[in-house]
């Protein structure tokens, strides 16, 4: 019985992770390229952002440099994972069209003894990026 309780339980997290998971295939990935922020939009606020000189840059094994670290990602058809050091991810909704990338922070979760908690700061904010060609 016991042994059937926990064939059941792996079979269940197994499944979640494959439902869950972020498209392995990085060489097709839309966001490879260099990507200047130009705005952060906020409500009805828009702070014009491209004096700073902000960048991401989507590298096609997975890994990420940005102006400020250097971090991995994954996505799926709705969203994008960045995994920043010291076990911070960022969920963003995305979408790419005609050269510029929308990423809309849902959620960042941070490892704190094995509880993920939920910082709101920054949730709601869409950034958005023009690639650099």
């Amino acid at each position: 019985m016991m042994k059937t309780k926990l064939l059941l339980f792996f079979v269940g997290i197994f499944s979640l992770m494959m439902l869950t998971s972020c498209s392995d295939d990085e060489d097709n990935s839309p966001f490879v390229g260099k990507w200047r922020l130009v705005s952060v939009e906020y409500g009805d606020t828009i702070k014009d952002c491209r004096s700073q000189g902000a960048f991401i840059t989507f590298l096609p094994n997975g890994h990420i440099n940005s102006s400020n670290s250097e971090s991995t990602y994954c996505y799926d058809d709705r969203n994008l994972y960045i995994h920043y050091p010291h076990q911070i991810e960022y969920i963003h909704n995305y979408s790419i069209s005609n050269n510029t990338l929308r990423l809309k922070l849902i959620k960042v979760y941070s490892e704190d003894n094995n509880n993920y908690l939920v910082h709101p700061i920054y949730l709601g904010k869409t950034r958005v990026y023009r690639r650099d060609i």
